[in-house]
């Protein structure tokens, strides 16, 4: 996985573009998930139209390897059982820059940008939970062996993991302590990120009321052109995709793509 660097005049300098700042969208979540829906709805249709489930396995490593790499790509493949042909073209690596709105302990400080994840992870130990990506910093609980978190988000070292429950940040942990439930998933499956959280049921935990912070961090995401074609048709589609791992990229609701 690409690191991200900090400051961001860092991340400019390295290459890569910021192509998008967007605050928490709130009321948006609802279009936002149907868009995604459907646009991999759209997709999958197409793909069974076109492919046979060895070619749509073939396509998908065709997809992936494209996706895994920072530079531009093009390939082609063929299903020999239909005749149709696949044609791939990826722009270069960018990052998007989204701020979330997330209800968690007071004493929570991010002061650096973090790289967005979103995924689950289970803990392989006890482990203590802190407010900020040091064992020098406070120690805000912990969290028990088998226990299962969302991991929002890194740290720029990469060492330290921005953990959530229920859309509650609870703190981070390093990143020894845990591993990823999932680890490989198709375009069609991968969820997007979740973008808003619940304020209506959020914002008290134990007779306790919890500030709003706000989450400054970035994602990688490349735009793919997608062809099919046969001897009679041939249709495209531009596609931006972003990732959570190197094996985990999902179609970005938010991509205003041609």
């Amino acid at each position: 996985m690409k690191r991200l660097t900090i400051p961001l005049l860092t991340l400019l300098l390295s290459g890569c573009q910021v192509t998008q700042l967007l605050n928490d969208p709130g009321s948006m979540t609802a279009q936002v998930n149907k868009s995604h829906r459907d646009t991999v709805e759209q997709l999958s249709t197409k793909l069974d139209k076109w492919l046979t489930s060895e070619g749509q396995r073939h396509f998908h490593n065709d997809v992936m390897e494209q996706l895994n790499s920072d530079s531009s790509l093009k390939s082609k493949g063929l299903d020999t059982a239909t005749g149709s042909y696949w044609q791939l073209e990826s722009e270069p690596l960018q990052w998007q820059a989204l701020q979330l709105k997330r209800p968690g302990n007071r004493k929570l400080n991010f002061n650096e940008p973090v790289q967005f994840i979103g995924l689950p992870y289970y803990l392989t130990e006890n482990t203590p939970v802190y407010n900020e990506p040091t064992t020098n910093a406070e120690q805000l609980g912990r969290l028990i062996q088998k226990d299962i978190v969302t991991v929002l988000a890194q740290d720029s070292s990469q060492g330290w993991l921005l953990v959530e429950r229920n859309n509650q940040v609870l703190g981070y942990i390093n990143k020894e302590s845990a591993k990823a439930s999932i680890t490989k998933q198709s375009i069609l499956a991968a969820r997007p990120l979740s973008l808003k959280a619940d304020t209506d049921n959020d914002l008290t935990r134990n007779d306790t009321i919890l500030p709003m912070h706000s989450i400054l961090g970035f994602y990688a995401c490349k735009k793919l052109i997608v062809s099919l074609k046969n001897d009679k048709n041939q249709v495209e589609k531009v596609f931006t995709l972003c990732r959570k791992s190197n094996d985990i990229w999902f179609v970005d609701p938010l991509a205003e793509d041609k």
